[in-house]
């Protein structure tokens, strides 16, 4: 049975304005995400990835920042504190009444060239814009990092070998994630 010429196939539906909204709402939280972290100093966005993103005690951390577990904690309690500072006042999703929510800045994200919705830099699988990749790897390293983090952090008496915390200090230093280190 054939319907409207296309033998029984009904061609695909437009992709909805509500999964591409999604989208540049996704694009825009990522981009405000990763300038925020950029604000912070080098020191206190290291000391922010590795206390809260990776979850590492203070000992471990301080040893792979090569500085005490004192400076490190301080470090990490400045940029939690700047970070959690600027959310409250600005972000809606920590505050739905605060002036800016991510449904909010896309259409002026889009105005200003900010956001170009045929060439996503973050949101969404399958973009191919080459210009994101270096972020997306940094993602992914990062991600990578926080996975084998949790497994060390599951056996509380393992003590990295001095060759991991080489490793992960090469990589904190390596360019694959300069993009989101700065």
């Amino acid at each position: 049975m054939e319907i409207d010429g296309t033998d029984g196939i009904e061609p695909s539906a437009p992709p909805s304005d509500e999964a591409d909204q999604a989208l540049l709402e996704e694009e825009v939280k990522i981009g405000c995400t990763q300038a925020m972290l950029l604000c912070l100093g080098r020191d206190e966005r290291m000391a922010y990835i590795l206390g809260d993103v990776f979850e590492l005690r203070s000992d471990h951390a301080a040893e792979l920042l090569t500085i005490n577990p004192a400076a490190f904690r301080k470090r990490l309690s400045r940029a939690r504190s700047r970070i959690r500072d600027f959310m409250t006042v600005h972000c809606g999703l920590i505050d739905p009444g605060a002036a800016c929510s991510c449904a909010r800045r896309v259409r002026p994200a889009i105005e200003r060239g900010r956001i170009d919705r045929n060439h996503l830099l973050f949101a969404g699988h399958g973009a191919t814009d080459p210009r994101r990749l270096p972020v997306l790897e940094a993602v992914g390293v990062i991600e990578r990092l926080r996975e084998i983090a949790g497994v060390h952090q599951s056996h509380p008496t393992f003590m990295a070998p001095r060759r991991v915390t080489d490793a992960i200090r090469r990589v904190l230093a390596s360019a694959e994630i300069r993009p989101l280190l700065g």
